[in-house]
């Protein structure tokens, strides 16, 4: 144990990987710039290492802070295509499409990326959040009232313990 950061793997990208963790958990600005040029260096030094898809989320999470959507939406994306076994898979898919309805307005591009995310990941406790976006996309965005009464639908069958269950079958009238 290095300053309270247990350190199991002996390996030079395990070590670097602990020390980026180290510098993200201080939680003070002037340090920010600090952990994103060492996060950066860590990718291009070791982009074959199982901790890269944690570092580049962590990259595409600050992004979304700082309302730099473009690079986020790419970290997502670099996530998706160059790490398919990524514990983060899930998450950057789901990510990906609110940044397509939230910050892009691709609404029908955010519907298919929600409909792959539920083909998917299914099971994933962000599944019922994804419905119910789809939902609200073809309700508010797409204003295809038939649609959007048949997404509710599903919505509320398929996730009837949702707290947003009731407001969904609410929408339907």
């Amino acid at each position: 144990i290095y300053n309270g950061i247990e350190n199991s793997s002996t390996s030079i990208d395990g070590k670097y990987f602990a020390f980026i963790s180290a510098i993200k958990s201080i939680d003070l600005e002037d340090v920010k710039p600090l952990f994103v040029t060492e996060a950066e260096n860590f990718i291009t030094l070791f982009p074959n290492s199982v901790h890269t898809s944690t570092v580049i989320l962590w990259l595409a999470l600050i992004e979304e802070e700082e309302e730099k959507f473009h690079s986020s939406y790419m970290h997502f994306r670099k996530i998706l295509s160059l790490y398919p076994k990524s514990e983060h898979l899930a998450f950057a898919l789901y990510r990906t499409g609110l940044t397509q309805t939230e910050q892009f307005n691709e609404y029908e591009t955010a519907v298919s990326t929600f409909r792959k995310f539920l083909i998917r990941f299914s099971s994933d406790t962000l599944a019922a959040a994804a419905q119910l976006n789809i939902a609200q996309i073809a309700d508010s965005k797409l204003e295809d009232w038939v649609q959007a009464v048949s997404e509710y639908q599903t919505f509320a069958d398929t996730y009837p313990m949702d707290p947003n269950a009731v407001a969904g079958l609410m929408r339907l009238g």
